[in-house]
């Protein structure tokens, strides 16, 4: 009966870590478009929103430059006009290569017109 037990125990184990591990939604770092500010604003289509990303880009901010020119900018800036704000999310990942992704944002800036709309909540 001991022995039963010490084998459920063990099965128990081994499917515990193999189905467990924390990486099965893994996204690697340069796979993801890191947004550091969003702007809202009204749009003049009625009930439409204009939501602005500045995406940083830090493949190119992080390189060496070394007296060579780089013509591509270390910010990226996208323009969305979406009904809503979770729209403009699945519009911008349209857009762009990358995943939209909100782990480094910093900034939110919401227009007043948009603010002081009473359907803005």
């Amino acid at each position: 009966m001991k022995q039963r037990k010490t084998l459920i125990k063990m099965i128990m184990l081994v499917v515990m870590t193999a189905v467990l591990p924390g990486c099965w939604d893994q996204h690697e770092i340069d796979e993801k478009a890191y947004v550091i500010a969003i702007g809202l604003d009204e749009h003049e289509a009625e009930g439409k929103v204009k939501v602005t990303y500045l995406i940083a880009n830090p493949e190119v901010g992080s390189q060496q430059t070394g007296g060579s020119s780089n013509s591509e900018s270390p910010e990226e800036i996208i323009t969305v006009i979406a009904d809503d704000f979770i729209s403009s999310r699945n519009i911008a990942n349209a857009v762009t290569s990358k995943i939209i992704s909100y782990d480094l944002l910093k900034v939110m800036v919401i227009s007043e017109d948009l603010a002081s709309d009473q359907n803005f909540i």
